[in-house]
Parts: structure tokens; C-alpha cells; sequence
């Protein structure tokens, strides 16, 4: 028998466990912060590089001055393209995110409305002027950025929840391992190769439901599968 057993083999694309191909565009399962901030960063390149070839195309009216009605209409469409998948993104991501942190993706709606009279707020501050004005506007600050701070600095529940696998878990080099003594066996209480990661932390809370292995143990055990 093997001193030690590898975990972390490819998770299997099913509901719940996200991957590389689906992470941006999917409203199931769960991301990290990391995923999240590429996300965000991966929505500005989409409405930049939109803008780019909506610049491209518009054209300039006699003399340099604007461009005659309807000319610029495939400007518009690129802009709106560009946009609508940037919210899509937006959206997908956040919700994953919004499950990373244990709460069900519909919460993206307050959230969004926050931001959104965040902006509305900080948008109307200046035409207050004095103190007003500058309570305003923090406060439209706060509103405005509070979701992300929420949503890209907040780490997310340990292990896996109703929403699927913990993303770190899944994140876990196949080549990963660890020592049988210090690592859950597989089923039948038999030391073997596990398929994968998210596998054998499934059966590391089973042990612990059953009441094969004390919480304390299901504790160390868990901290040393996700490395910390």
C-alpha cells in the first residue's frame, strides 16, 4: 500500500463546480476573490477595446464637426454590444461570488440598487456645495463602492456549501499530495488514490457527519488539505 495518496485529479464539469471555459459566463457554483477582480478587470478591457473600434467607425461630420444623424448608428451598436457583455459578466460573476460568501445570488439586486443610487447620489452632491455637498458625496462613495469592496475583499466560506465545491479546494494542482496518516481515507476506510480533490474533502465531511473522526480532527485534517 502506498505511504501516501495523490488528491486534485481534473473535477469533472458538472452543476455546481466551476471551470476555465465557463467561469465568466455561468450564474452556478462558486469563484474567489481572485476570479473576481480578473473578471472586473476583464469587463473594462471588453468596454475599452468596444469604445476603440467604435471610435474606428465613426465617422466625422463636415469640418470635423459631428457626424450626421444616423451615421454614427454602428458606433452605437458596438457600444451596446460591448456593455451587454460586460453586465452579463458582471452579473455571472457576482453571483458567483455572492455563493462563495454562503448567500443565495439573488442578493445581487440590493446590491446593485446601492450602487446604483450610490452614483445618483455622488452625480447630485456638487449642486448642494458646502458641507452638505461633501457628506453627499461620501456617502455616495460608500454606496458606490461598498458592494465591490463586499464582493472582491470579503474571503469566502470554508469548504464546500450548498452552492458547490470550495473554489481554493478546486483550484488544487493534480499533483498535489498528502500523507495517508494525515489525510482522510478513501471509502471503506481503505488508504487509496482519490479522483480528486473536492472528492476527498467531501469524504473528510462525511467522516466528520458520521462521527468516524472527532471535529478536531476533521479541523487539522481540513487545514492541512487547503494548505494553511
Amino acid at each position: 500500500m502506498p505511504s501516501d495518496w495523490r488528491l486534485g485529479c481534473r473535477l469533472q464539469e458538472s452543476e455546481g463546480e466551476v471551470t476555465s471555459a465557463n467561469w465568466l459566463f455561468t450564474f452556478h457554483g462558486r469563484i474567489g476573490r481572485g476570479r473576481w477582480w480578473m473578471a472586473f478587470l476583464v469587463q473594462l478591457i471588453v468596454v475599452v477595446v468596444g469604445g476603440f473600434f467604435a471610435g474606428l467607425v465613426t465617422p466625422t461630420g463636415p469640418g470635423g464637426g459631428p457626424p450626421a444623424d444616423g451615421a454614427n448608428i454602428p458606433a452605437v451598436m458596438i457600444m451596446v454590444a460591448a456593455f451587454a457583455v460586460a453586465t452579463w459578466i458582471s452579473l455571472a460573476t457576482s453571483v458567483k461570488r455572492l455563493h462563495d460568501l454562503g448567500v443565495s445570488g439573488w442578493w445581487i439586486v440590493p446590491l446593485y440598487l446601492v450602487s446604483t443610487a450610490g452614483s445618483a447620489i455622488s452625480n447630485a452632491a456638487p449642486q448642494s456645495g458646502g458641507l452638505e455637498g461633501m457628506v453627499l458625496t461620501l456617502l455616495g462613495l460608500v454606496l458606490t463602492f461598498g458592494p465591490i469592496i463586499y464582493l472582491g475583499a470579503v474571503p469566502g466560506q470554508a469548504g464546500d456549501n450548498r452552492f458547490g465545491p470550495d473554489p481554493r479546494v478546486e483550484g488544487r494542482s493534480a499533483d498535489m499530495s498528502v500523507s495517508q496518516d494525515d489525510a482522510a481515507p478513501s471509502a471503506g476506510g481503505q488508504g487509496g488514490r482519490v479522483e480528486s480533490f473536492s472528492d476527498a474533502f467531501r469524504e473528510l465531511h462525511r467522516q466528520r457527519d458520521e462521527g468516524e473522526i472527532s471535529q478536531d480532527e476533521f479541523d487539522r485534517k481540513k487545514k492541512q488539505m487547503l494548505g494553511i
